[in-house]
């Protein structure tokens, strides 16, 4: 009896010869095409990991800058943490790069940078998703403290104010701040308000009793 050859295989050869013929069509009628996305994948590739290794180095940059600054060599911890504002790192580590980069001038006696740093530490901190508020109330408070070494006292009072307004670690010295400047400035009554504040705030304080006479001026 003669055997039947199936035609299926030699059909599924047909079929792959042709699947190939019209890859190779769409292969180099789309070259330009393809090409263009593998050197896109390629760049993609090449940017994410420079961002990368600069985000490091930048995070490097910030915790030698702060490591200088903490063994007592302002200068050149200004010198490593100036440029952290243009920096890669994302803005809750630049806001406290800046910070410190505002400390560094601020032991070198250099006022105005100070406050300049301290500005774009604040600037930056706000602009950042991870909102980050004792890191703001620490900012203003040293604004606060800048600006009335300097004299000029209402800038002083609202930057107390402001640092008051959040909730932290240095809200009463803030508040306190914020009084005594009224104080100066004459304004008794709202010195009064904030020492009311300062009842509210904090009852069991070892100062409730002055700020007790302070609130009844």
């Amino acid at each position: 009896m003669a055997k039947v050859i199936s035609s299926s295989p030699r059909f599924s050869l047909v079929e792959r010869e042709i699947l190939r013929k019209s890859f190779s069509q769409v292969v180099q009628e789309n070259a330009a095409v393809i090409a263009g996305g593998i050197i896109g994948l390629i760049l993609l590739s090449l940017g994410i990991f420079y961002w990368s290794y600069q985000k490091r180095l930048g995070l490097d940059e910030l915790r030698l800058g702060i490591r200088t600054l903490q063994s007592g060599d302002a200068s050149k911890a200004a010198t490593q943490l100036q440029h952290i504002g243009r920096s890669y790192l994302g803005s809750t580590e630049r806001a406290l790069g800046l910070f410190y980069l505002g400390e560094a001038y601020v032991a070198q006696e250099q006022a105005v940078n100070a406050v300049s740093a301290y500005d774009e530490a604040l600037t930056t901190s706000k602009d950042s998703k991870e909102k980050n508020p004792y890191l703001q109330q620490v900012i203003l408070f040293k604004l606060g403290q800048a600006a009335e070494q300097r004299g000029d006292v209402p800038q002083a009072r609202q930057r107390y104010e402001q640092a008051g307004a959040v909730e932290g670690p240095l809200k009463t010295e803030a508040i306190a701040a914020a009084a005594r400047t009224a104080e100066k400035t004459n304004d008794l009554s709202a010195a009064a308000a904030y020492y009311e504040q300062l009842l509210a705030q904090s009852p069991d304080s070892p100062l409730v009793e002055v700020f007790q006479k302070r609130a009844r001026k």
